[in-house]
Formats: structure tokens, C-alpha cells, sequence
């Protein structure tokens, strides 16, 4: 990039792009500073959705002044930017992030039609982001799509994640560094800002390959239950949208509670009629006409409150026992020495599944 593309990413665009008569440093500056502001708020609130449309227009405002000013281009590299002109990068990622927490109503007809779309664009962003960091020579551009319904594969999805978090930590100590040398008095080290940008680079793009999979998992799940209510129009709503939502709570009424008695089973059985199934559910199975409870409601919380008496018991008594071994006995070590082995087994992320006990193989 030579120096007078440097320095145009402070020139104000053009009349008619939206953008009014800020420059691109100011709306990148003003979106990071409202994104900031919607960590603190609740999703819910019509404050944190009128910040967040604020965000969202101000990041694609700032996405049009990139292209505009042509500060990227693929025979580059990122070496020949400046710290200062790498993090408009951060753009499309933070857009994208933002625009995947992004949620139509729950009372709207195309709410999942909507969804889809606010999915597709989210992910679309987060590939753009991998594909400018890679033409600048920084990471290794946008990961291979997955084929429909099939899962990442486990190790790497490890991988990935333990890379995603060595980076945040390696990104919070530099940020602590950075932090402490602007309040000291003496000039800011420009090799640690820019260690601190790539690092950030290098973060989001771990973050864009774990967000990949996740939006492109329920974009294909909503896709799917879009096709099956074209396939499968359910009575009454043939003529709404592909992506139209289905309260079936308003369908059906709330059934409501019955109690059973004893002398409800009583004649249940000398009559061989069930109740009818839609009035109550069972709350167990047994002898007697199909359908019919085995106990009354009142004999069913006896057998519960026994049981857990019981188990009460049984817990006191274990608890008694274990007070009674001396600690440094040759049984209470042998104890806590397998305790800890079946700890130290089960929380190894790399014992591979169908590791363990095999002696059932002969």
C-alpha cells in the first residue's frame, strides 16, 4: 500500500454513500464504542436493540468506506500496512458476531425466514474476514464447508478451541501491557501495539472458524424444517410463508390436572373402562386395563418419601462408616488414590473414545 493509500483512510467519502461527513477512523471508533455499550445491556430491552441497529448500519458504513478507499488488495501483505490500518479488518468480523446474536421477534409469522437470512449474512462475514486476512498473507483464509449434516471432526475441534483460548490469554497480558504503558509517561512501544493487533487478527480469526460451524449448523437445521412444512403443510397454514413460525401452543388448550383416586382404580378395574388417556398421564405402568394407573397420588408420594427416607439412611450410614477410618490408614489412601485415578481418566481431553475397560474382549 503505498503512502497515499495510508493516509486516505482518514479522507471522508464521497456524497451518497451514507456516511455522511464522518471519516472512517470516527464511525469505526463510534461502532466499537456502542459494541462495548451492548455488552453491558440486556437482549430483551428495546434500548439494547436500538443500539444495536446503531452498530450494525455504523459497521457496514465503515465496510463501504474499506471498499471505497480500496485499503486492502490481494497482492499485499500485511507486513506493508500499518497497526492502524489493520484493525479496520476487525470489521467484518465484529459485524459479523454482532449480526449472528441478532434475533426477529418471537411473535413475528417469518420469524425462522428471517433467522436464515441474518444467518447467511453473518456467516458470510466471517468468511470475508478469513478470506482479506488471507490474501494479506494472515492465517490460512477460509476453512473447507462441511458437508450437509456432517459434524466437525472431534480433535480438531479441540485443537481449535485450545488455540482460541492460549490466544485470549496471550491477548489479555498484552492488552494489561499496553494498558500500562499509556498511563505511564513515557512514549507508547509501537512493537508491542502491533504485537497487540496481530494477536487480536489472530483471535478473531479462531473465533470466525468456531463461529462458522456453529452458524452453518442451524442455518441447515432451519433449512430443513423450511422444506419440511413446504413437504408437509400442516392444516390451516398451507398458505404461510416457508419460514412462517407455528405457536402450537394456541392450538390446544392446557389439559387440565386430574387427581386419582382409589376408588377411581377401583372401578377401573372392575369395569375393565380406562379413563380416557387425553384426561391425565400415567405416572406408571402395571396390571390392571390398558391405561390404568397402578397406585392412587396419595400412595405414590408415600412410595416416594419412603424411598428417599431410605436413601437418606443409606447416606448417613455411609457418611458414619467413613468417619470411622483413620485417615492416614492404609484404606483411606488406597481410597482417595483411586478416587483421584478415575478423576485424572475422566477429565483427559485426549483418551480417545472406547478407551477404558476392555477386559469384556476376553
Amino acid at each position: 500500500m503505498s503512502a497515499t493509500e495510508a493516509g486516505s483512510a482518514n479522507a471522508t467519502p464521497a456524497e451518497g454513500t451514507g456516511a455522511d461527513s464522518m471519516r472512517l477512523p470516527d464511525v469505526y471508533a463510534k461502532a466499537v464504542g456502542l459494541t462495548e455499550e451492548l455488552q453491558k445491556l440486556s437482549a430483551n430491552t428495546a434500548e439494547y436493540k436500538a443500539k444495536q441497529a446503531e452498530t450494525l448500519r455504523l459497521f457496514s458504513t465503515a465496510g463501504e468506506m474499506i471498499d471505497q478507499l480500496r485499503l486492502f488488495s490481494e497482492d499485499e501483505h500485511f507486513s506493508e500496512h500499518s497497526t492502524d490500518s489493520l484493525e479496520y479488518l476487525l470489521v467484518f468480523a465484529l459485524k459479523g458476531d454482532l449480526l449472528g446474536r441478532k434475533y426477529p421477534a418471537v411473535d413475528e409469522s417469518d420469524r425462522d425466514a428471517k433467522r436464515i437470512v441474518i444467518l447467511a449474512s453473518a456467516k458470510a462475514l466471517f468468511e470475508e474476514y478469513l478470506e482479506r486476512c488471507g490474501d494479506l498473507g494472515f492465517g490460512d483464509g477460509k476453512p473447507a464447508d462441511l458437508a450437509p449434516g456432517a459434524r466437525p471432526d472431534r480433535d480438531a475441534k479441540m485443537a481449535q478451541l485450545r488455540e482460541q483460548m492460549d490466544l485470549e490469554k496471550k491477548l489479555k497480558v498484552l492488552a494489561q501491557q499496553l494498558a500500562d504503558s499509556k498511563t505511564s509517561k513515557k512514549p507508547i512501544d509501537e512493537d508491542l501495539e502491533r504485537a497487540h493487533m496481530l494477536t487480536t487478527l489472530q483471535t478473531w480469526i479462531a473465533k470466525a472458524k468456531g463461529q462458522l460451524g456453529t452458524l452453518s449448523q442451524e442455518l441447515s437445521m432451519l433449512e430443513q424444517m423450511a422444506a419440511h412444512r413446504v413437504a408437509n403443510p400442516v392444516a390451516g397454514d398451507a398458505g404461510a410463508d416457508v419460514g412462517g413460525a407455528i405457536d402450537r401452543r394456541q392450538r390446544a388448550p392446557a389439559e387440565p390436572p386430574t387427581v386419582i383416586t382409589k376408588e377411581m382404580i377401583s372401578e377401573m378395574i372392575r369395569t375393565g373402562q380406562p379413563i380416557n388417556r387425553a384426561d391425565f398421564k400415567l405416572i406408571t405402568k402395571g396390571f390392571g386395563p390398558i391405561g390404568a394407573p397402578t397406585m392412587s397420588l396419595d400412595e405414590f408420594a408415600d412410595k416416594e418419601i419412603a424411598e428417599a427416607m431410605q436413601r437418606s439412611q443409606a447416606a448417613a450410614e455411609a457418611e458414619a462408616a467413613r468417619e470411622k477410618i483413620d485417615p492416614d490408614s492404609e484404606e483411606a489412601q488406597d481410597a482417595e488414590t483411586y478416587k483421584l485415578r478415575r478423576q485424572d481418566v475422566e477429565y483427559k481431553d485426549h483418551v480417545r473414545r472406547g478407551d477404558g475397560n476392555r477386559h469384556n474382549q476376553g
